[in-house]
């Protein structure tokens, strides 16, 4: 057992420490590049800035643990509880989510551009100024998260749930809003091809409630050459409205 261990700094890379018990330790800045953390038990550690780029971390519990600045790219996160933990400006670029739960989390300034994060319970998360561009948020629970100023370039956010969320300042340019919920939500304004867009209090939701209400009639009519047509030029005149 290492718990409250001092590791700052410390060259761990492609080092074995299957099931280790880490609660507690202060492992900032360490070099974990190819570690095997699995099972490992990190419930309250310290990893700001570390290196963990390609490290196996399936199955750890990471609740409460404090990994602001770490580099997580290419690393494995199956099954992995992050409940509660710090994210901040962590690249999560090319990890494997598959199972991660990210309850509570804290993602502020996160980079997780083109992480599949569909259908997860993404509830109450602050991802502000979180890069989430080209995601794939499917179905995704998205209602109470704080994503101000957060990047959706390209995003999917089809039948996607941000009620009460704040979008204040987001980036939505070229994101796919199919029947998104929007309910309630907080925006006061966005950007959308380099411009940007206020809105006084709920008039973003309806101006985008207005636009998916259209979709929904669209697509939901036999899909005709004719209907697809008139429903693309309608869409774009409404767009252009709300710009």
């Amino acid at each position: 057992m290492v718990t409250d261990a001092i590791l700052n700094d410390a060259i761990l890379s492609e080092a074995v420490l299957i099931g280790a018990d880490l609660r507690g330790a202060y492992l900032g800045g360490a070099n974990l590049i190819g570690t095997n953390l699995s099972g490992a038990n990190l419930i309250g550690a310290t990893l700001w800035s570390a290196i963990l780029i390609g490290a196996n971390l399936s199955g750890a519990d990471i609740g409460g643990a404090d990994l602001t600045g770490a580099d997580l790219r290419g690393g494995k996160l199956e099954w992995v509880d992050l409940s509660g933990a710090v994210l901040s400006d962590v690249d999560l670029r090319g990890v494997n989510l598959t199972n991660t739960k990210l309850n509570t989390a804290i993602l502020a300034g996160a980079n997780l551009s083109g992480q599949d994060l569909s259908m997860k319970y993404l509830c109450r998360i602050d991802f502000q100024k979180a890069n989430l561009a080209f995601c794939n948020l499917t179905e995704a629970n998205m209602s109470g998260s704080n994503m101000r100023e957060a990047n959706l370039q390209k995003a999917i956010l089809m039948h996607a749930d941000l009620s009460s969320a704040n979008l204040s300042g987001a980036d939505i340019t070229d994101a796919n809003t199919f029947r998104w919920k929007i309910e309630d939500i907080i925006c006061t304004h966005i950007k959308r091809q380099g411009h940007e867009i206020r809105f006084d209090e709920h008039e973003f939701e309806k101006r985008y409630g207005r636009i998916e209400n259209l979709h929904q009639i669209i697509f939901d009519l036999p899909l005709s050459y004719l209907t697809y047509s008139t429903g693309r030029a309608i869409e774009k005149l409404i767009h252009g409205m709300c710009q």
